[in-house]
């Protein structure tokens, strides 16, 4: 968790302001698990061992994912992009990976795209309903049986 708190200190996440480690260490937990039924831990290689660079917290419902990604302050582009890549290919055999997305971030899941993972299932008006469109995206991979 020390991590996590690193990140929490350095603006990661938003949350009340001045906890101790201890207080971060409980409101992350309570706050986690009353949002998200999973939680994983992205890391990257940094000076020979594994570091953790962000997380995924995700809604799991037969078979389907929706993760939600919270980037640590040092985590680089590459990261993200290696990070991402190997999450989704864990995943997608197991699971339907569904990413809703703004616009604004639609440049990196284009990226994502060219590994050949995911597809686009197309644009949704008002997703978070301020008026702003979002683009849905699938996995490829797991088959759900009707």
């Amino acid at each position: 968790m020390r991590w996590l708190y690193v990140a929490y200190v350095k603006g990661a996440f938003k949350a009340p302001e001045g906890m101790s480690p201890l207080e971060f260490d409980e409101w992350m937990g309570a706050s986690l698990r009353a949002m998200f039924g999973m939680v994983y831990a992205l890391t990257a290689p940094f000076d020979g061992e594994d570091r953790p660079v962000g997380l995924v917290a995700a809604h799991e419902k037969d078979h389907r994912i929706e993760p939600h990604v919270i980037w640590f302050p040092w985590a680089t582009p590459r990261n993200k992009i290696e990070c991402s890549v190997k999450f989704l290919h864990s995943m997608r055999f197991t699971n339907v990976i569904v990413i809703y997305t703004p616009k604004e971030d639609r440049r990196f899941y284009d990226h994502l795209l060219r590994y050949g993972m995911m597809k686009v299932v197309g644009p949704i008006d008002d997703w978070y309903g301020l008026g702003k469109g979002a683009r849905m995206y699938q996995t490829r991979g797991y088959a759900v049986e009707v």
